[in-house]
């Protein structure tokens, strides 16, 4: 599949990825859809991590911050960095602890990756010796 400058691409990931962090990051602060249960492991993870006091509050900064970056179309490489270790974590939370909730962190988790190389341009020069 060819896209033109790989405008078309980006606009298929940047917006859904967008309105799925925006959505996520807010009902961590407001908690309008309550958690499903998980695996005891899973469980006692997320309570340690909650109970450390700044870890979610982070996160769920994060989240906000890069939707606003994604739906805005403005710092987009920085937002892809911020968000590329939140998501990896959540993916890998769900595949070793509750593969059950996998679905949505999965979806946004290729989103990302999507926007990544959409724009893997700019981020050549990470990689490169």
């Amino acid at each position: 599949m060819t896209f033109k400058n790989n405008i078309t691409l980006e606009s298929i990931a940047r917006i859904p990825l967008g309105i799925g962090l925006l959505f996520f990051g807010l009902n961590g602060f407001f908690q309008w859809m309550i958690p499903p249960s998980g695996p005891e492991a899973e469980v006692k993870l997320l309570i340690a991590l909650n109970e450390s006091g700044y870890i979610f509050p982070i996160v769920y900064s994060i989240l906000i911050v890069t939707s606003i970056s994604f739906l805005s179309n403005k710092f987009m490489n920085t937002g892809l960095l911020l968000i590329a270790p939140v998501l990896v974590n959540i993916v890998l939370i769900h595949m070793f602890l509750g593969p059950k909730g996998i679905v949505p962190g999965g979806v946004l988790f290729i989103l990302m990756l999507l926007l990544f190389y959409a724009r893997k341009t700019a981020f050549i020069n990470l990689i490169k010796k």
